[in-house]
Order: structure tokens, then sequence, then C-alpha cells
């Protein structure tokens, strides 16, 4: 039983949970929902990123030092997460069909998951990493998304 093996760590409940996704990967009676532990951290990148800092917003052309939103997360599933998360069964999912390589932010006070494509999962993941990129097509469009925000 997850609750009886991991007791909260702090007296605040929006700090308990992260490891429920590595109980899941071990939980015998869901093992076969091989999609079950991504779905889970995709949930609590959610959580993580409603209750992030806000951030002041970049403008495109500015000299600011340029960040991901504090309220970012990168999350790369081989199963399409950003589909299960919002399925209430009333069609067909082939959980097989695809991947997800995905952003999940919240620029206001709604949290966006934004389905990308290798080449802006691959961007984010290095500007996250603070490497350099010469990409000012991607660097526009997440300044816009307010993805990227002033340090």
């Amino acid at each position: 039983n997850f609750i009886k093996k991991h007791k909260p760590k702090t007296g605040n409940l929006d700090d308990y949970g992260f490891e429920f996704i590595q109980f899941l990967k071990e939980f015998e009676p869901v093992k076969e929902l091989k999609y079950l532990p991504d779905l889970a951290g995709l949930e609590w990148a959610q959580h993580l990123a409603y209750f992030a800092a806000d951030a002041e917003h970049a403008k495109i052309g500015s000299r600011d030092e340029l960040r991901l939103h504090p309220s970012a997360n990168l999350i790369k599933s081989g199963y399409p997460v950003d589909l299960l998360v919002e399925y209430d069964g009333s069609k067909e999912l082939d959980i097989n069909e695809r991947g997800a390589e995905l952003l999940i932010f919240r620029p206001y006070l709604k949290t966006v998951i934004t389905l990308l494509n290798s080449d802006e999962y691959k961007f984010l993941t290095g500007f996250n990493a603070n490497k350099k990129s010469d990409d000012t097509c991607n660097l526009h469009k997440f300044i816009n998304n307010r993805a990227i925000v002033k340090s």
C-alpha cells in the first residue's frame, strides 16, 4: 500500500506524491498498464506547474537573460499521455500509436500541456540546460507562448 510505505515528508500535502510514479512501476496489480507511471508523471508535472512561482514574461528582442518559466517541465513518454490525461472513454484510443514529448507549464492561472515535435523538445531541453542555440524561430515561439521568461 502506497500510503503505508510513503509517509508525507512535510506537513504540506502539496509536497506529497512524487514517489507514486515509482510505486506504480512496481505495483503488481497494475504492471500490465505500462503507460500508468508516465501518466502519473504527467499529472505530477501539472501539480508542480500549478504551484510554481510566477515569472515576468520576456519580450522578443529584449536584452534580458532568458530562462524557462519556473513552472515548466519537459516530459518524454512512449505513450500518448497528453491524450490519456483527457481520455473519457467515448472513442477508441490506441496507446501504442505514438509517444509524446511534452512541455507542461503555467503561463497564467491555468496549467498548459503542449505537444512538442522532436526539434522543439530538443531545443527546450538544451535551453533548460543553458546550451546556446541560434534557433530564433523556436525561441520566438516559446517567448510568445510564455514558456520562456526573464531570468
